[in-house]
């Protein structure tokens, strides 16, 4: 379970990786956004092998480096957003299932049971206001997923920053 972080929502990923170890879900990883972010979750864990978990895989500056929020519908928001399915996808590829999980969600209870017993190539929670949510979904590696996200990274690309829920939603429609 990739999770996706810069340095202004270490607190989100400390609360959420507080609850994954409660629940003794170890399956996860730090994508790190920047700089920054591995160093400042180090000793979170309580052990060395905190640092093995987070990985910053950019070569080369990115955006907001300067440690501050990046505010939605920005260029450095929609940069950091469209890191996730870009993963996804490429994690697919690997043939490997993925969980994705935003940062400001707590495990009170271990889904992956559920999600295991559960049939489909993506599993979606859905959102009365917006349709799908892209918080929270498990992707398993098939042609299906990954043409889904093929979809959904062509619309980013073609719509910028804009919604990423509403990228998704319009995604899933095309795709269906």
């Amino acid at each position: 379970m990739p999770l996706f972080s810069n340095r202004p929502f270490v607190p989100f990923l400390r609360n959420l990786v507080c609850s994954l170890d409660r629940l003794a879900v170890r399956n996860w990883f730090t994508l790190a956004l920047d700089a920054a972010t591995c160093a400042s979750i180090g000793t979170d864990r309580g052990s060395s092998s905190a640092a093995a978990e987070c990985v910053y895989p950019y070569m080369t500056s990115l955006h907001n480096q300067s440690g501050s929020t990046a505010r939605y519908g920005t260029l450095p928001f929609f940069w950091i957003a469209v890191q996730r399915p870009l993963w996804v996808h490429y994690l697919l590829g690997l043939g490997l299932s993925v969980i994705n999980c935003d940062l400001d969600i707590v495990w009170l209870n271990d889904a992956r049971p559920h999600m295991i017993r559960t049939k489909g190539d993506l599993l979606l929670q859905g959102d009365t206001a917006a349709g799908l949510n892209s918080g929270f979904y498990l992707a398993r590696p098939s042609e299906r997923a990954s043409a889904f996200f093929s979809v959904w990274l062509t619309d980013l690309e073609n719509r910028g920053p804009v919604s990423l829920t509403g990228d998704l939603r319009g995604a899933g429609h095309r795709h269906a």
